[in-house]
């Protein structure tokens, strides 16, 4: 299973950013992962009525962002 730590280890370099708004419903969560060949991202966001989870939105966006490396998070 590829996890930011594991990405990290294999010398990718990762950036994990979180925007959430104050009262902690809704937010966002960006994963960037920079491969020799180029730079991709991935995106979550949590509708403004839900309560924002960190993990949940780390694992969406890390997902999306390795498919577009072509890699699987399994």
């Amino acid at each position: 299973m590829l996890t930011v730590k594991s990405l990290r280890q294999f010398g990718y370099k990762v950036r994990v950013l979180h925007n959430m708004t104050v009262n902690s419903r809704g937010g966002a969560t960006v994963v960037e992962i920079t491969s020799p060949i180029n730079t991709v991202s991935g995106v979550a966001l949590c509708n403004h009525q839900d309560q924002y989870n960190r993990k949940l939105g780390v694992r969406i966006a890390l997902g999306r962002a390795l498919k577009q490396l072509g890699m699987s998070t399994k």
